[in-house]
């Protein structure tokens, strides 16, 4: 149901579907860490369970409450001491993502990039402090190619521990150069290549190829 040259917005709990245009003067970058993978299931599944329990102490309060994900931050808040701190933080984390893909939705429809990189930049802070699914291997990647002119935000995709970077950046901010000395500077760094792959808006998929990566 995607669509080319739009964004694609899920309401996971009534399943409706929105688009919202992409400006087509954006481009989005994946980059892959290439990281092995350790213990992943286990500490998603972790994740799981503390958000179950967040939702439950929110449920008690308001039995009302569909999911934890409508909550608002307030309502988190209230309930921290009932949570304990890690439960907190994890509802924290979800809320307030939430919250950001409605002023996501909002900033792509005003073609504000800049709002929606910093919501972007944002995203992946909170996946850190909040969620703490993040590595150094992807914390790398996100200030790496955030310091590039251009690049208005990046965040970790997917579950985390590893895995990709997604970056917005205005078409070409991120050249050949400013590629190969990105993922240079992440094999000096840890070891291995990682990889930067280059989406087209309207559906294309193309690995770059830069160096040995």
């Amino acid at each position: 149901m995607s669509r080319a040259g739009q964004a694609f917005l899920l309401d996971c709990l009534t399943r409706e579907i929105d688009y919202v245009p992409l400006d087509d003067t954006l481009e989005l970058l994946v980059l892959d860490t290439r990281k092995p993978r350790k213990l992943v299931s286990s500490a998603f599944n972790q994740r799981v369970e503390e958000c179950r329990a967040a939702y439950a102490v929110l449920h008690r309060r308001d039995p009302d409450l569909p999911c934890l994900a409508r909550a608002g931050r307030a309502a988190v808040d209230a309930a921290r001491a009932d949570m304990g701190e890690t439960v907190w933080r994890r509802a924290r984390h979800i809320v307030d993502e939430s919250e950001r893909m409605r002023q996501a939705r909002a900033a792509l429809a005003a073609r504000d990039h800049a709002a929606l990189g910093r919501l972007v930049r944002e995203a992946h802070g909170s996946c850190r402090e909040f969620f703490e699914v993040s590595c150094d291997e992807l914390d790398f990647l996100v200030e790496g190619v955030c310091a590039i002119p251009g690049v208005h935000g990046a965040r970790l995709t997917g579950a985390g521990f590893g895995g990709c970077v997604v970056a917005l950046g205005e078409r070409g901010a991120v050249g050949e150069a400013e590629a190969a000395a990105l993922l240079g500077a992440y094999r000096a760094r840890f070891g291995w290549d990682a990889a930067l792959l280059r989406l087209d808006l309207g559906g294309a998929l193309a690995e770059v190829p830069v160096g040995e990566a």
